[in-house]
């Protein structure tokens, strides 16, 4: 799996980058601690699966996956946030966000949720079909 990681915290970046390489879990393939900057990047790069930070100063999350998922439907989303409102993370959820991850990071979370996500992915792919 192709990994894309955006969060305005280089040590969050960096943490998730190294889990998913030291894991084995896919290939981080693009990171970034700008939105505006990484949407360009995630549509040029089709990424499998983006990690994406819900409050940035710039652009908000939410903002970044409907951007994207505008160009790039099949792209998967995970949220990352320390977020605990129902109603913003019903609002992510609604806009196609797979799963969320809460801060601070959880190594078994972490690996637990990429997991899942990739196989719902290699799913999608072995089937010809996407799978909301």
């Amino acid at each position: 799996m192709k990994y894309y990681i955006i969060d305005d915290s280089l040590s969050v970046v960096k943490v998730l980058n190294r889990i998913v390489e030291e894991h084995e879990i896919g290939e981080v393939v693009g990171i970034s601690t700008d939105p505006e900057e990484a949407a360009s990047e995630i549509i040029l790069e089709e990424p499998d699966i983006v990690l994406v930070d819900y409050l940035m100063p710039q652009k908000d999350g939410i903002s970044l996956v409907r951007q994207v998922r505008e160009v790039k439907p099949k792209i998967n989303f995970i949220m990352i946030s320390q977020v605990s409102d129902k109603e913003m993370v019903a609002a992510a959820y609604k806009e196609g966000v797979q799963f969320f991850i809460h801060k601070p990071i959880n190594l078994i979370e972490v690996i637990s949720v990429l997991k899942n996500v990739n196989d719902k992915v290699q799913l999608e792919n072995t089937l010809g079909v996407y799978v909301k």
